[in-house]
């Protein structure tokens, strides 16, 4: 099996599947990824750093990294049994057809819906001919593939979270890429400076934060998963993505926060303008269609109004968590990722 997971998020989903292949007997995982990945016995031979970019700019300043990384990936597919990709469109888009040809099978797992669009769209429809099989984590995911046979339901671990229990603490997670971090961090640290009088943990599971909070003897930084330190937060401000989910499911009131490029920012404006990109940046307010979650994105993510943003939850705490209880149950549908792997023998073995 060759498993190409090109972010995080996608190396921890990924090492569910690869452990569970590894265990059956299966044979062997080679792979694109990370360290859960390696801790499941993965034989990660192209590291995902070069691939884990954020925007246009970091994607440019990478190419070199990855055009050369994906001819390896090429040679290492001629020797494999399935193709597996998680989330990475572009990676889909590119290494399918090359497997195709090879007459070797490609799951794509946690395939991306069209965000501008509830449903099947033409552009699902384009992606969903790529692959031989689907591993939907997600119920917007799953209105866009459900009619496809090719399509099934599986549960997304990481939203494997235990509900709230509110020890008093105030969260901060900047992130799982190290881009990411570093814009975010000056705000963060700006927060911590303001709130001296709680209790905050800081998420380190990457380790990108280094010493930076060293001068606040308020401040605990763990390195522990996110999953273990979000439901005993009273509050959270988490840079958007699977962390914002991983809240709602957990029943977390949660503020999602993110700068990019300021490059990047601009065409994004633009073409929010003209209808090309979604009314909402975080996931479970795209598929609620509301702000359910603050959004605080680019200029809106500075001191000041995160401070407002906590001080309200702090204080109105089940308010916020009323928003997003009618979609807390749309994140933990369908058979495990173990379960899955079932299918992906009896596709490996067509």
């Amino acid at each position: 099996m060759l498993i190409l997971a090109p972010d995080p998020s996608g190396d921890f989903i990924a090492s569910r599947i690869a452990e569970a292949w590894i265990r059956t007997g299966q044979g062997s995982v080679k792979a694109l990824g990370g360290s859960f990945l390696k801790s499941a016995g993965a034989d990660v031979f192209v590291s995902q750093d070069p691939f884990s970019t954020i925007g246009f700019v970091d994607a440019v300043l990478n190419l070199p990294k990855t055009l050369k990384e994906g001819k390896r990936i090429e040679k290492e597919l001629m020797n494999s049994s399935v193709l597996v990709i998680v989330d990475g469109r572009y990676l889909l888009e590119r290494f399918s057809p090359i497997a195709k040809k090879m007459s070797i099978p490609v799951v794509w797992v946690a395939p991306s819906p069209d965000w501008k669009k509830k449903g099947e769209t033409l552009r699902t429809k384009k992606l969903e001919v790529l692959a031989d099989l689907l591993l939907v984590t997600d119920e917007m995911s799953w209105m866009a593939y459900s009619n496809s046979r090719k399509a099934i339901r599986v549960k997304n671990p990481h939203f494997n979270i235990s509900e709230n229990k509110d020890e008093g603490l105030l969260g901060f997670f900047l992130g799982s890429r190290k881009k990411e971090v570093e814009r975010l961090m000056p705000v963060f640290l700006k927060l911590a400076e303001r709130f001296k009088t709680k209790k905050i943990i800081v998420s380190d599971a990457f380790g990108y934060i280094g010493d930076k909070f060293n001068q606040f003897s308020n401040v605990e930084i763990s390195k522990e998963d996110a999953k273990k330190i979000i439901p005993s937060c009273r509050v959270v401000v988490a840079c958007n993505g699977t962390l914002v989910q991983q809240c709602v499911v957990s029943k977390t009131p949660v503020v999602a926060v993110y700068k990019t490029s300021n490059l990047l920012w601009n065409v994004l404006s633009v073409s929010k303008l003209f209808g090309k990109t979604p009314k909402f940046w975080t996931h479970p307010n795209i598929f609620a269609e509301k702000e359910i979650i603050p959004e605080r994105i680019q200029n809106l993510c500075n001191p000041d109004m995160l401070e407002k943003d906590i001080n309200d939850m702090w204080i109105n705490k089940s308010r916020y968590v009323n928003r997003f209880l009618k979609i807390t149950n749309k994140y933990n549908s369908g058979s495990t990722l173990a379960e899955s792997v079932e299918s992906i023998k009896t596709l490996a073995n067509e």
